[in-house]
């Protein structure tokens, strides 16, 4: 029964080149990146236990990144309409030092990580399904992707983690590829709405972030 699963993956797989198209869009933008200031609207929502709106911030950050290292500037940010920039300045300052980032699975660094299947086209657009190769992975995302395969670009991904990291119950992420760079496509738009924590100390939210590139 593995065999024939693993044959009918195989046989409804991308292409290759389809693959190395997406692996260098990636390397595209990571360069166009590190050359280039990104602005950030950010409007996000933490919830109660029933699930109602209990806080609402808004952030405007700038951010840079020189050899992959992000660099965050805090242009405005209000928690329920207040000010709280000096609040903002440290969350962003801790966010940079660690440096994290949502990997994509079509990135040079992920080869061999991931399997992907096609689950439909229509005209230049290929609906992707992908996982992780070898079992559920805290860092390996689990999700759909649309693509363009003339392009050989992103164009929408909904992804989450194969395994959850400690204290997270749930995390769902939208990415949009919809700002057109000389890089071609770069992220426009990111959502995600999550829930963990511990015990009786359960949180949740959401956020949506658009992203331009003056």
């Amino acid at each position: 029964m593995a065999l024939v699963l693993s044959s009918a993956l195989a046989a409804n797989a991308p292409s290759d080149e389809l693959l190395k198209a997406l692996t260098a869009h990636d390397a595209r933008m990571e360069q166009y990146l590190d050359g280039h200031t990104v602005v950030m609207h950010v409007t996000g929502h933490e919830l109660d236990s029933d699930g109602k709106v209990a806080h609402t911030t808004v952030t405007v950050l700038e951010q840079t990144r020189k050899d992959g290292q992000l660099h965050t500037k805090v242009v405005e940010a209000k928690r329920d309409g207040a000010d709280d920039s000096e609040g903002e300045k440290e969350r962003a300052h801790k966010r940079d030092k660690e440096n994290r980032r949502t990997e994509s699975p079509f990135a040079a660094r992920n080869a061999g990580k991931y399997s992907f299947v096609v689950l439909g086209t229509e005209g230049t657009t290929m609906h992707l399904g992908f996982g992780p190769k070898n079992g559920p992975e805290k860092e390996v995302l689990v999700g759909e992707a649309w693509v363009d395969t003339e392009a050989g670009e992103v164009l929408k991904m909904k992804l989450k983690p194969s395994k959850n990291p400690p204290f997270v119950d749930r995390l769902d992420m939208e990415l949009e590829y919809d700002a057109h760079t000389d890089a071609g496509r770069m992220l426009s738009r990111f959502r995600f709405a999550g829930a963990g924590g511990l015990l009786m100390f359960k949180r949740a939210g959401d956020a949506d972030m658009t992203f331009s590139y003056p």
